[in-house]
């Protein structure tokens, strides 16, 4: 039996709504998920590697910012051919 995700798709119009994905990290809770350290994230934002988005005072990345970020990385590991 497969697991559910809690990604429910929903259309509306045009475009397609991942309904219980996340849309934005708080720094500890993604420095989590990574295995990493919220002060390596803040270095990484830092160096411009990752942009955040305020909330007022609250600091988070968007999901779709994570996304990049961890493709940015993948990337960067690459072997040259």
């Amino acid at each position: 039996m497969a697991k559910s995700t809690g990604v429910k798709n929903v259309t509306e119009g045009q475009s397609t709504v991942a309904v219980g994905r996340r849309l934005a990290w708080p720094l500890d809770e993604l420095a989590g998920a990574l295995g990493t350290s919220v002060g390596f994230l803040r270095l990484e934002i830092q160096r411009g590697s990752l942009r955040i988005a305020r909330l007022g005072r609250r600091v988070v990345v968007t999901d779709q910012e994570a996304q990049r970020y961890l493709a940015a990385g993948v990337e960067a590991g690459k072997p040259e051919p």
